[in-house]
């Protein structure tokens, strides 16, 4: 008796997250044509219109983030070979990271906490890919959530694609990466309230502001 605990997409969700990937579906050429992705967050734009907070070219109406400053980590791995009944070891690095900017999103690297894996990943998948994974979902310290003004944006978003947001401050403006995009239209407005994250800071412009300092 074959018992599938959980659907199909939550499965293959399941084993994405194992190997630091994401499982989605993406709209296709013609109805009917989806199709279906098993990929990494992107860590390069696309062709996407900047979002812009300040300024002439303005086309963000709200945009504000969440700083989870204890989220990054390094990850712990253990597990027994099968072949000398030793005790194997594996430590996730940050140097193997895909940064969205030029620094890491925390300030020093001994301040960042340690994950243990959990035990029903330590079997699951090479070890060392297991506790890379970990530390890869757990880098993404800034949550940003707001909307657009999209008739001056000009396109539609679409999660799993990275935009660059300018004019928030000069530490988390950047590059960002779209998971979540939901679009309002009626007969009077067109509009896109996003979700982003971010893995990294921005190095920041000479006597920045506070904010830029705390960050």
């Amino acid at each position: 008796v074959e018992i599938q605990h959980g659907t199909a997409m939550q499965i293959l969700r399941a084993l994405a997250k194992r190997q630091d990937m994401h499982a989605y579906v993406l709209p296709g050429p013609k109805a009917g044509k989806s199709i279906g992705m098993f990929k990494k967050f992107p860590s390069a734009g696309d062709g996407l219109p900047d979002m812009v907070l300040l300024g002439a070219e303005r086309n963000i109406a709200r945009f504000e983030v969440k700083n989870k400053a204890t989220a990054p980590g390094k990850t712990v791995g253990y597990t027994v070979s099968i072949t000398d009944k030793k005790v194997v070891k594996k430590t996730s690095s940050f140097k193997k990271l895909d940064l969205l900017g030029k620094e890491q999103a925390f300030k020093e690297e001994k301040n960042a906490g340690t994950y243990l894996l959990p035990p029903e990943l330590v079997d699951a998948v090479d070890l060392e890919a297991a506790v890379q994974a970990k530390t890869s979902a757990a880098s993404y310290q800034f949550e940003a959530a707001g909307s657009l003004v999209t008739e001056c944006y000009g396109k539609a978003l679409a999660p799993y694609r990275v935009v660059t947001a300018k004019g928030v401050n000069g530490r988390l403006s950047g590059d960002y990466v779209v998971i979540g995009v939901i679009h309002t239209l009626n007969r009077w407005s067109y509009k896109q309230d996003f979700k982003l994250l971010r893995n990294a800071r921005s190095a920041g412009a000479g006597g920045g502001s506070l904010l830029d300092k705390v960050l």
